[in-house]
């Protein structure tokens, strides 16, 4: 969030793929890992490359012995499941989206729910402007204030993308989403 004056502020992209591996083995272990390279690969893209999950991730593996990084892999390539289990303890990367989404204005989230009925994570300022409905000043503004929360990317002039793991978190929410301007109760949005 950008509300904090005079903060600076320092992005938190996503790691490199050999960046990823190192946390990654770092946590499990560095035979374990090299031993299964391209399934601990597998997993560190399924984690979108970013700390927080891959984190969570090598936890999990850490703490289940009898796993092999291919169980791990095996449970994190299903989409439907995967913000499920990426959750460790009191970490959790829906939780940290959770609390993303929740404190969006009601516009705000409106417009995520939207992007994550999109066939892509990434959309263009035309593609947003019939989806939203809107003119393209209004679609960039929505979209900015996305960029501003931390939940979408500029990529380009006129381009944006949602992180992997935010476009699953938002998929879910456009799928409960029944298309009305109804505010949920528990969200508010």
């Amino acid at each position: 969030m950008l509300d904090v004056a005079g903060a600076r502020v320092v992005g938190l992209d996503a790691m490199s793929p050999e960046e990823a591996l190192q946390l990654f083995a770092h946590i499990v272990g560095e035979k374990r890992v090299a031993a299964e390279r391209a399934m601990a690969l597998e997993v560190v893209e399924a984690c979108g490359f970013l700390p927080l999950a891959i984190r969570i991730a090598a936890s999990r593996l850490a703490a289940r012995r009898t796993w092999t990084v291919a169980v791990l892999a095996a449970k994190l390539a299903d989409e439907r499941r995967r913000l499920d289990e990426l959750q460790a303890g009191d970490l959790a990367v829906r939780a940290t989206l959770d609390l993303s989404y929740r404190q969006l204005k009601t516009e705000q989230a409106r417009t995520l729910r939207m992007l994550g009925a999109h066939a892509s994570p990434s959309i263009s300022l035309e593609t947003a402007c019939s989806m939203l409905k809107c003119g393209a000043d209004e679609a960039e503004s929505r979209l900015e204030d996305l960029v501003d929360a931390g939940l979408l990317t500029p990529l380009d002039p006129g381009r944006y993308r949602l992180h992997d793991l935010a476009w699953l978190y938002a998929k879910t929410a456009a799928s409960k989403d029944r298309g009305d301007p109804v505010v949920d109760e528990a969200t508010g949005a």
